[in-house]
């Protein structure tokens, strides 16, 4: 049984609390077939477009065409790995090595060590707002989650 991808979001005391989960099964397969990812390519980058897709969510949906990009470029075999979704839930995304040597590696080890950049663009109003942090070798979820509590 074939699901569609859906995005569930909640909020409770008075906005104080907020939870955004999303399943992305259907895009993170169909981003694989296109792109030929190997099973750790797959993963990082089923993992970036998710991350990508639920800070969309955040933005303002009244002002059109809003996106974040996400780039994880860093030293391990993928190389670099970015992730972009708008704020209506579309999303694309790219590895630069979609097929590393080593079969046995995990998503931290595929990325490596680097540089995340987060860019939030509102097109064509003004600007992207652009920040970075450094990626520690954690994974996509712990760096992403380090990167939304650095202020």
């Amino acid at each position: 049984m074939i699901t569609e991808d859906r995005l569930i979001q909640g909020m409770a005391a008075h906005g104080d609390f907020r939870i955004i989960a999303a399943q992305t099964t259907n895009t993170v397969e169909t981003a694989r077939e296109i792109l030929d990812l190997s099973p750790v390519a797959a993963d990082a980058l089923g993992r970036a477009l998710t991350g990508s897709i639920l800070l969309a969510r955040l933005l303002d949906k009244d002002v059109r065409n809003q996106y974040v990009t996400l780039r994880f470029e860093g030293t391990g075999p993928l190389g670099l790995v970015i992730a972009q979704a708008n704020v209506a839930g579309n999303a694309r995304g790219w590895v630069a090595n979609p097929a590393p040597p080593d079969a046995s590696l995990d998503v931290s080890r595929g990325i490596g060590r680097g540089m995340l950049t987060v860019v939030r663009g509102t097109p064509p109003a003004g600007k992207p707002y652009t920040s970075q942090v450094t990626l520690e070798g954690g994974g996509i979820a712990q760096e992403l989650t380090k990167a939304s509590t650095c202020r």
